[in-house]
């Protein structure tokens, strides 16, 4: 069973972190926790394959880039300990106006929901407050790679969402 290690926040993080954490999920099973620059939630939450997801709208600040960067380093990690491909999990629209997007799943067990929700009160949610259109900053979890015989990818899942 993989461990709940420190939140990273990309504002703050060196390459000698990051890839001490990825080593730590690869060698350990210990989870990667991230928590996320201001976001924009561009749609409704979702039922897909079984799960409630949501796209979470990365900006073009600083911040952002930052986020960004950070992803796609892990992704290349786990592409060479893996020596498989990794299906990037964040989109980049080919219309620049919208912004790069990834998508992330709620945590369920039981039919219940195990992410908690923030209202900008402060005030405890539930996910019929997330609207589209919004902002938010997260707390997000790598939450398992898969694989198959010719590529890979990863599955975050937001721990915390704080509506802003």
């Amino acid at each position: 069973m993989a461990e709940s290690g420190d939140v990273l926040n990309t504002k703050n993080l060196s390459l000698k972190k990051m890839t001490d954490t990825i080593h730590n999920l690869l060698l350990f099973q210990k989870l990667i926790e991230i928590e996320t620059p201001v976001l924009t939630i561009p749609f409704d939450i979702v039922f897909q394959n079984g799960k409630y997801v949501m796209k979470l709208g990365i900006p073009q600040s600083e911040d952002g880039k930052r986020f960004i960067s950070y992803i796609r380093f892990l992704e290349n990690y786990i592409e060479r300990e893996l020596c498989l491909p990794v299906n990037p999990c964040i989109y980049t629209p080919a219309d620049p106006k919208y912004p790069p997007n990834m998508q992330a799943k709620f945590v369920f067990r039981n039919n219940r929901c195990f992410t908690e929700i923030y209202q900008s009160n402060g005030e405890r949610g539930i996910m019929s407050h997330v609207r589209a259109r919004s902002h938010c900053r997260a707390d997000i979890e790598l939450s398992y790679i898969w694989t198959t015989d010719s590529k890979c990818g990863i599955v975050w899942s937001v721990k915390k969402l704080y509506l802003l």
